[in-house]
């Protein structure tokens, strides 16, 4: 009978390392994921066309409507929810440029939550023949016709 229970017991450990192990690697697993599915299907359900996903760098979290930022990679090791964000530019029928962010929230236990917001602000946008004038089309600065990258804002020219 001392055996049974020793059994029962070595059985529910291993059980608890091998869903514990399987947490870990979910919440690792939805840290690093691009988001690309979702953000299509948000795209076809709102008949938006995509122009571009970027992952926010130290800038964009002005315009970020969630008022959360990423988790760091150390995080991953807390209880507490691991938040991974992304932005995307698009353009409806009427041709206006929107912004919009995904957060996807892990937690440690629970079902995985992804949202969508538009952004804070309105981007203009950018109308490149003002390249042709000397006029940067992402911030009016002047510039040489003949250079391939803002010296204020560091817009790229090709």
């Amino acid at each position: 009978m001392n055996q049974t229970y020793e059994g029962i017991f070595i059985a529910f450990i291993l059980f608890l390392i091998v869903y514990l192990n399987f947490l870990a690697a979910r919440r690792i697993y939805y840290y690093f994921k691009s988001y690309s599915k979702e953000i299509y299907e948000f795209l076809k359900e709102n008949e938006l066309s995509l122009i571009e996903i970027i992952k926010p760098n130290s800038t964009d979290w002005k315009t970020n409507p969630f008022e959360t930022k990423d988790s760091h990679f150390f995080e991953l090791a807390l209880p507490f929810s691991i938040r991974t964000h992304y932005y995307f530019t698009v353009e409806n029928e009427k041709d206006e440029v929107n912004e919009y962010w995904i957060r996807n929230r892990t937690p440690l236990f629970g079902k995985i939550k992804t949202e969508f917001q538009i952004a804070k602000i309105k981007r203009p946008k950018l109308d490149f023949s003002e390249y042709s004038k000397g006029i940067c089309p992402a911030c009016s600065a002047k510039i040489e016709i003949k250079e391939k990258e803002c010296h204020d804002c560091g817009l790229v020219f090709e």
